[in-house]
């Protein structure tokens, strides 16, 4: 029996379109393969940014910014507090940006972690800012403090603090943090004629 040559042609035709079809089907295959992959390693990749950036905040710790590295200034008086400041804003905002993303990583343990984080962040500024202004508003010239998980370090700017100014700076700082006066430490920084600071 003799195939006529348009019947050929359509056999042709046919086992041509046959032919792209499985090349497109093997193609996609290919293609979805290299892609899982790919979304895997990025995954993975991604986790392993954000286990690091988590250790990295968890290495520094909810007390963050600790006041010993503005003793190693040479900075006297009231430029010990303003050095202090911009130090510890600086630190503060480095935390967030590392924080930032954390926040809505697609990992909810990574996510929980982070929210920690930023709450335990927020409630420390909020804390040393309320500390700072009541005792302020007590009548000292100038403060700084540092609210960690475990103590409170207050820094005042005054020659000479009576014992009676340390209990009221205590009992200040145990009605904000919930500390016993025992973890609470409080030193004072003051500024001679010569502008020289005593600690």
């Amino acid at each position: 029996m003799l195939i006529s040559e348009k019947t050929q042609r359509v056999i042709s035709f046919i086992a041509l379109i046959g032919l792209f079809v499985i090349i497109g089907a093997v193609g996609y295959a290919i293609v979805t393969y290299v892609l899982a992959n790919v979304n895997a390693e990025q995954k993975e990749e991604t986790n392993d940014h954000v286990s690091y950036a988590l250790a990295a905040a968890s290495e520094s710790g909810s007390s963050g910014f600790s006041s010993e590295l503005v003793n190693l200034t040479n900075n006297t008086g009231q430029n010990y507090f303003v050095d202090y400041r911009i130090k510890r804003e600086q630190y503060r905002q480095e935390k967030k940006v590392m924080l930032e993303p954390l926040l809505i990583a697609d990992f909810d343990e990574t996510r929980r972690e982070a929210q920690k984080s930023w709450l335990a962040l927020c409630e420390k500024i909020s804390q040393e800012g309320e500390l700072e202004n009541v005792l302020k508003i007590k009548g000292y010239k100038d403060v700084v403090s540092e609210v960690s998980p475990h103590k409170a370090s207050i820094t005042v700017l005054s020659n000479k603090l009576t014992e009676k100014d340390i209990i009221q700076i205590k009992a200040v700082a145990a009605e904000i943090t919930g500390f016993t006066m025992k973890k609470i430490e409080v030193t004072a920084i003051s500024e001679d004629k010569d502008g020289e600071t005593t600690k």
